[in-house]
């Protein structure tokens, strides 16, 4: 698929336009940056396309061999779940455990509770 940079900048000027004129709560600049930031590397990466390394290799030459992809892929895929479970199980195990404070608990009644 073909991503027009140009096409796709023009996109995000109309919408910093627009985008005061929706939302004039929100005109802090951040979506003007972000899209800026990430027009600007998809213009270079398809600039760059095929020839991303240096000239006589191609993505395709330049890439390791499929074995070693899969096997990269299975350590990703792995870790990926590690590191995706590790914030959910502390949520999972309390998730219970903690309960809203009544009006009784949150008085400080000069003592240590």
């Amino acid at each position: 698929m073909f991503f027009d940079p140009v096409l796709l900048s023009q996109i995000q000027f109309a919408w910093d336009i627009a985008w005061p004129i929706l939302l004039p709560a929100f005109t802090d600049g951040a979506s003007s940056f972000i899209g800026l930031f990430l027009l600007s590397h998809l213009g270079i990466a398809t600039s760059l396309y095929p020839m991303i390394v240096p000239y006589p290799l191609t993505l395709w030459d330049a890439a390791s061999p499929p074995r070693t992809q899969a096997f990269l892929l299975v350590g990703t895929l792995f870790l990926l779940a590690v590191v995706l479970t590790y914030p959910g199980w502390p949520y999972w195990v309390f998730r219970r455990k903690v309960r809203a404070p009544t009006s009784d608990t949150t008085r400080w009644k000069g003592r240590m509770a």
